[in-house]
């Protein structure tokens, strides 16, 4: 739904107009814009990637800086994004927490992108987080924090089929699966006024706290598991299927 609309808004350009209909098919002025190569809104802005976020680059650690999860940070990598989301699972790392800089503790609304992979494919793919995390985040991987009234705008962005086809672009005419956050000082995004800015951002705020709560109870249950599972298969706790009768 949230994707549908940033497609309707920002790429049909086609967001309520003054009486509540469509912009562009109802006729609202479109200019040309010299750097995007291509009509927009008027009135709207240009800007990049790194003019409306922060970034900076993860931990780096050796086999030998890794703890047990008892003693650690849990170092997130590539292989945590799928599909637009952080999945938990055994192929995990663990360092001390003096490896982990200020900056590189994760926050609600932080996003993390694979910068470099083996894969092309790869490359690009993100995740936002809803919440608070006790969780950083490895080399190969950048965090990019958002303004924070343009935080869905640009996660939507970054999960777009337009960010991915310029991905794919850079990486083929480089040869190299690997971005670097200065490539995000050319990766551009049209903007609207503030009033629709907040209006877009309004909306689909509800439909990432769902997302967020629905994400966060997956995690525990997972969690959860995780830790009865091998208590059942050794036999050191069972399952009740005793049904009670009235």
């Amino acid at each position: 739904m949230a994707k549908q609309l940033y497609d309707y808004w920002f790429v049909q350009f086609d967001f309520p107009n003054e009486d509540g209909k469509p912009y562009k098919s109802s006729g609202g002025a479109m200019v040309w814009n010299e750097k995007l190569k291509r009509r927009i809104p008027e009135g709207w802005n240009v800007m990049s990637i790194n003019e409306i976020c922060t970034s900076c680059r993860g931990v780096s650690y050796g086999k030998d800086d890794l703890l047990s999860d008892s003693n650690g940070v849990l170092v997130l990598r590539g292989n945590n994004i799928e599909n637009n989301r952080i999945v938990y699972d055994s192929n995990v790392a663990f360092v001390p927490n003096d490896f982990v800089s200020e900056e590189q503790h994760i926050k609600e609304g932080d996003i993390i992108m694979t910068m470099s992979s083996g894969s092309k494919a790869h490359v690009g793919k993100c995740a936002m987080f809803h919440k608070d995390s006790e969780h950083t985040f490895g080399a190969f991987l950048s965090k990019f924090t958002p303004k924070k009234e343009l935080r869905y705008m640009t996660f939507l962005f970054l999960t777009s089929e337009y960010f991915k086809s310029l991905i794919t672009a850079f990486c083929n005419g480089t040869g190299i699966n690997n971005l670097t956050n200065q490539t995000f000082d050319d990766v551009l995004l049209v903007l609207p006024d503030k009033n629709k800015t907040r209006m877009f951002e309004s909306k689909v705020n509800n439909l990432f706290t769902m997302i967020g709560n629905n994400e966060e109870n997956m995690r525990k249950l997972t969690k959860q598991r995780d830790e009865l599972l091998p208590l059942l298969m050794n036999g050191q706790v069972s399952v009740n299927s005793d049904l009670s009768h009235d």
